[in-house]
């Protein structure tokens, strides 16, 4: 499953956030998931969530916003949602379209809490 693997990654860029900011923990995690992008959102939240669970990031919220598919199409420079992967643009007809989002994977947001951590 590389869900995991990119929930990895994700987290260890939240942690090098928290260590440069001198942060005590990590309290969320924004993530956007581009519905082109390859990955399998349920799938990425449970890794993610498992990983919270184990790590310096220990009960961080977790939010994940998938992002619909859109395109350009190159003729008419009009934008549309893509639906069931058919990139005819609806404006004129044209197929030369250019996909403007929909293929990425983000950490959007890193909340830190900059609390001293107080254990003992």
């Amino acid at each position: 499953m590389h869900e995991r693997a990119l929930a990895a990654a994700l987290l260890g860029e939240a942690e090098r956030l928290r260590i440069k900011h001198g942060a005590a923990r990590v309290r969320a995690v924004a993530v956007d998931v581009g519905a082109f992008a390859g990955v399998d959102a349920e799938l990425l939240r449970l890794a993610l969530e498992e990983l919270l669970q184990a790590g310096p990031a220990n009960m961080a919220a977790v939010e994940l916003r998938t992002l619909p598919l859109e395109a350009r199409c190159e003729d008419c420079r009009g934008t549309f949602a893509v639906s069931g992967f058919c990139f005819r643009c609806p404006h004129c007809g044209a197929i030369s379209t250019r996909i403007e989002r929909g293929e990425e994977l983000v950490l959007r947001e890193v909340t830190l809490d900059m609390a001293e951590n107080i254990d003992g």
